[in-house]
């Protein structure tokens, strides 16, 4: 099995935290104006859209033996069997046809798909990756 790391660009870390920060600072504000109410639904917010970035967010990715996984938070993953993937490819398009998990523009990888949506990633190491995925499809396919 191979690991790759999810890469994440500046911007898209900044915008989760800035979203983020903007509740908290908002529910703080109410706390020192004396509306306790309100900050307790500001504070819920901002644990709400933490809990809901952490899952849909992912961790990584990986390789293994017949199949693409993508790794999302709590132990949630993504599978997609090599059976039904069709190319896997270097993607530079800021429009997706599909389902997106790429959290950035320089390192996009789009997974065809034969049944379904393709999907679209972004691996730190996006040449590694594919070398990777085309050993390994390459290997599955030779069984």
């Amino acid at each position: 099995m191979y690991e790759f790391k999810a890469n994440y660009s500046r911007w898209v870390r900044l915008l989760v935290n800035l979203t983020l920060c903007l509740t908290l600072v908002i529910g703080i504000q109410f706390l020192l104006n004396d509306v306790p109410n309100s900050a307790a639904v500001m504070f819920g917010i901002t644990g709400f859209n933490s809990a809901i970035l952490w899952v849909i967010l992912p961790r990584k990715y990986s390789i293994q033996q017949d199949r693409f996984k993508i790794h999302l938070g709590f132990s949630i993953s993504i599978s997609i069997p090599f059976e039904n993937v069709d190319s896997v490819r270097k993607s530079n398009s800021f429009v997706t046809r599909g389902i997106s998990f790429a959290g950035s523009l320089g390192s996009r990888v789009q997974i065809e798909r034969r049944r379904g949506s393709s999907i679209v990633i972004s691996p730190e190491d996006r040449e590694l990756f594919l070398t990777t995925a085309h050993v390994a499809l390459a290997n599955w396919s030779d069984r």
